[in-house]
Formats: C-alpha cells, sequence, structure tokens
C-alpha cells in the first residue's frame, strides 16, 4: 500500500517549512529521508532524527529499501512525508520503482553550475534533463515553497530557464 501524501525534493531535508508548514498540511505520521548517502552516515542520520519532532516516526533509508519496506506493506496504514536531497535522489528513487503521485520541488539551491526555474529552484543541465525525462514519462512535478505559495507546474516553467 502507497501512503506517500508528500514527495518533496528540498536539500535542507527536516526544517521548519517541513516541520511547521507541510506536516500540519498533509499530516503525516512518518518522514522518510531517502538517500543512500545519507542512510549510510550514523552522525547525519542522528541529526536528522534529532531534528524531527517526537510525534513524528522516522525513517533515514536508501531508496530501494525503503520501496522494499513500502511495497511490504511494512508502514501499513502511516502517512509518509517522503524527502529527497536532491533531483537526482529523487529521480533514482522513481527509476528503482518508487511511485509518487505528484513530485513536489521545494528547495534547490543556487550554485555557479545551475539555472533558475524560478526564485528559489536553480537546477543543473543534468537535473533539468531527468526532470524532462521523469516529466515526459508521465511524472507530475511542481514547484511550490509553502503549502500558502502558488503552484507551479513543472511544463508550465520548463522554457523559461533564466541563466
Amino acid at each position: 500500500m502507497n501512503n506517500i501524501v508528500l514527495a518533496r525534493v528540498d536539500n535542507r531535508l527536516v526544517h521548519g517549512q517541513i516541520v511547521v508548514y507541510w506536516s500540519k498540511e498533509v499530516m503525516p505520521d512518518r518522514l522518510a529521508i531517502i538517500d543512500a548517502g545519507i542512510a549510510k552516515d550514523a552522525d547525519m542520520k542522528m541529526i536528522y532524527k534529532l531534528a524531527a519532532p517526537k510525534n513524528y516516526k522516522m525513517s533515514i533509508l536508501p531508496p530501494q529499501k525503503f520501496i522494499d519496506n513500502l511495497n511490504a506493506g511494512k508502514y501499513g496504514t502511516e502517512k509518509i512525508l517522503v524527502l529527497f536531497k536532491s533531483i537526482e535522489g529523487a529521480a533514482e528513487a522513481i527509476r528503482q520503482g518508487l511511485k509518487v503521485d505528484s513530485l513536489q520541488l521545494g528547495n534547490c539551491p543556487r550554485t555557479d553550475k545551475t539555472y533558475a526555474l524560478c526564485d528559489y529552484i536553480f537546477v543543473t543541465d543534468r537535473d533539468f534533463e531527468l526532470l524532462k525525462e521523469m516529466h515526459d514519462a508521465g511524472q507530475k512535478i511542481y514547484i511550490q515553497g509553502t503549502p500558502s505559495d502558488r503552484k507551479l507546474e513543472f511544463e508550465g516553467v520548463m522554457d523559461k530557464r533564466k541563466r
């Protein structure tokens, strides 16, 4: 049973917007960070588990382990808010078989190798290719920082890339 109530790319992972706004909006029982690197790093796992409010269960797993747990019914009827650190991480999980109704882009920071899709989503050429591949395969993708922000569909910003 797939009980994912929100799948979000946000490099900050567990932080104020998630804890204060999105968790109140989607009312999850569990926060799940899906990232192979973080899942192997005991110190980072501890930091994120400490950052999560105590009223939520917490999982920090590589994509395939999370997918296996989900498919095996390990989470029962729990509502799950899934967090990805990067577009590449989300694309990899979806490629491995994770099914999400839609993928939300919440925060992707500016670097010297990125360009803007909007004020707070900056992507590399590779990120854009991955988003386009997922979109072309039928994955719904949208941009939204907080629940009160206007939702921007990916297809509406595909041609508005700003260098």
